[in-house]
């Protein structure tokens, strides 16, 4: 009997494995692997997943990682955050309008000048990492010069990235607003440059609410959207009540908040639109229709006192939902703790949402949020190796808890409320180590 041919691979990685197989939210297929293990190439590509006993028949590794004490799961993907509003987190009180006025558009500004987005870029992105996130779709301010830098940041630090530089030309301090046709310029400029490159770091279209963005400007963006197929958008809607007050008095034209971008061409599937919580039944079948994507903010919208997002009629309508920080309105970088406060708000609404589905929201909803579902959201062969490490015994009480939990699915549900950035003992993308624990 001739010997088994091993394949020969860059590294191996070994722990205990949690991941959601290719599954919807509705039904998803949440799996342990207790001594599990990733057969990863020297590209960054998955070539096996399964129990190390069984790898190591298949595979000979150059290099071999044991996580004895850890857990592996994908990077998690945060569907919504700003860069600019990073120093902002935790201000007392306004609720939305109010709290953009006095707190956002002045940082926005301070964080538009060059010397402080250098400052505070490659922090940004490490902060993300130490929170177990590999991917991200990030507002940047309305200033190309500061977006560029953030883009040059991301590159460097090796994340994952989609960012945007934000399209306003009205309701702003005129430091912070742009003309239509610059905005076209410095918008093509970073799709440009930016769009593709290395194949982790893309551009999104960013206009930052409907009524920041006169007709002309939803125009545009909506003809560079028609323009460059590839290329993401996002923005918010229907965050606020105060807000869609708003929208109703600029657009009097417009039958409700969501016509203000479908009358320009902004949704699509390449569309992710953060908040939806007042959504009307009428908005929420055209977005199904349309297949846009949702970011549910939880802890950004207990802190403003937005409202309660109404997940279960999303999911009804089968719309591809995930969770984003929208730091700094959120509270954390910590997209743990931002799915331990998306189940406190079913729990507010009477409603629930289970613990596999929680675990897809971070993961393989979000991927299918940015369009990246053949690359990131779960461990499968062919997939990039975006993985997160945690060590939950570097803390008593969660190592108490984890060792008299029955199920995989509990230990991963205690996680959420017993996170702290400790617990992260290494983080890679693209099988590339970008953070580890000191």
């Amino acid at each position: 009997m001739k010997p088994v041919t091993k394949h020969v691979c860059d590294q191996i990685f070994r722990g205990t494995l949690w991941n959601c197989n290719n599954s919807s939210f509705i039904a998803p297929d949440f799996e342990e692997i207790t001594d599990g293990a990733l057969a990863i190439d020297s590209q960054g590509k998955i070539l096996g997943v399964g129990t190390y006993t069984s790898l190591k028949k298949l595979f000979k590794a150059k290099k071999e990682t044991h996580f004895k004490d850890s857990v592996l799961l994908p990077g998690f993907v945060d569907t919504h955050i700003h860069f600019p509003q990073m120093n902002q987190i935790g201000c007392h009180g306004e609720s939305l309008l109010g709290w953009l006025e006095k707190y956002i558009y002045p940082e926005e500004l301070r964080m538009s000048h060059p010397k402080q987005a250098e400052r505070f870029s490659s922090l940004f992105f490490r902060e993300l990492f130490q929170n177990g996130t590999t991917t991200s779709l990030v507002l940047s301010s309305s200033d190309a010069g500061s977006t560029d830098i953030l883009f040059k940041s991301a590159k460097a630090s090796g994340a994952r990235a989609i960012i945007g530089k934000v399209s306003m030309d009205r309701l702003a301090p005129k430091e912070l607003t742009r003309s239509v046709s610059q905005d076209k310029d410095h918008s093509e400029e970073l799709i440009s440059k930016w769009h593709g490159k290395e194949g982790r770091l893309f551009y999104a279209l960013t206009p930052r609410f409907s009524p920041a963005c006169s007709a002309s400007m939803l125009k545009m963006l909506g003809e560079l959207a028609q323009k460059h197929k590839g290329v993401r958008i996002q923005t918010h809607f229907s965050e606020n009540t105060d807000e869609i007050q708003l929208v109703r008095k600029l657009f009097p034209k417009s039958k409700d908040y969501l016509h203000t971008y479908e009358d320009f061409g902004l949704l699509n599937e390449r569309t992710v639109l953060a908040h939806c919580i007042h959504a009307t039944s009428s908005e929420i079948s055209r977005m199904a229709k349309l297949n846009v994507k949702v970011s549910h903010c939880p802890t950004s919208n207990l802190f403003l006192g937005s409202g309660l997002f109404p997940m279960d009629l999303f999911s009804k309508k089968e719309i591809n939902m995930s969770v984003g920080t929208d730091i700094g309105a959120g509270t954390s970088f910590s997209l743990w703790t931002t799915l331990g406060a998306a189940y406190t708000i079913q729990r507010l609404r009477h409603q629930d949402v289970s613990t596999a589905q929680l675990f897809y929201l971070a993961t393989l909803g979000g991927a299918k949020a940015l369009g990246l579902e053949n690359d990131i959201g779960n461990f499968e062969v062919g997939k990039k190796a975006d993985v997160q490490v945690i060590n939950w015994k570097k803390k008593a009480i969660l190592k108490a808890r984890m060792e008299n939990s029955q199920t995989a699915l509990d230990r991963f549900f205690s996680c959420l409320f017993h996170f702290e950035k400790d617990l992260i003992e290494a983080v890679f993308v693209n099988g590339k180590k970008v953070f580890a624990q000191l």
